[in-house]
């Protein structure tokens, strides 16, 4: 079943946010960015999306700059390893690429140069 989560992510006057989503479980197939109607992000914004391990340990999901003000879409994926995640099996076999894993976690939202008091939609489309 697939299911979507959404986030609304405001900046401050300094046009940064900081944010973190609601857990979520599945795998995780798009994320997509949707300016907001009355107060979109500027041109210049940049995203990051992360998925906390701990205090130290991250992967990114997406980081991109200067994303510009119209709805994006990305789909994270991973390559595929061998069963002692020593070789990639994308460098056999043509683009073997697996969804993110998420078992109740929460991601990282982290907008910069978005604009002063803007905001931006995120939905993440997740198969549980």
């Amino acid at each position: 079943m697939l299911k979507k989560y959404v986030e609304l992510v405001c900046a401050d006057a300094s046009g940064d946010a900081d944010v973190y989503t609601a857990p979520m479980t599945g795998k995780l197939l798009a994320i997509r960015m949707i300016p907001h109607g009355t107060a979109p992000c500027a041109n210049t914004l940049d995203v990051v999306i992360a998925h906390y391990l701990d205090a130290s340990v991250y992967v990114y999901l997406w980081a991109e700059d200067n994303l510009a003000a119209t709805a994006a879409w990305i789909r994270p994926r991973f390559d595929a390893t061998d069963n002692d995640n020593s070789t990639s099996r994308s460098t056999a076999e043509t683009n073997v690429c697996e969804p993110y894993e998420l078992a109740d976690d929460r991601l990282r939202i982290i907008l910069a140069q978005a604009g002063a008091s803007k905001k931006a939609l995120f939905e993440f489309i997740v198969e549980e």
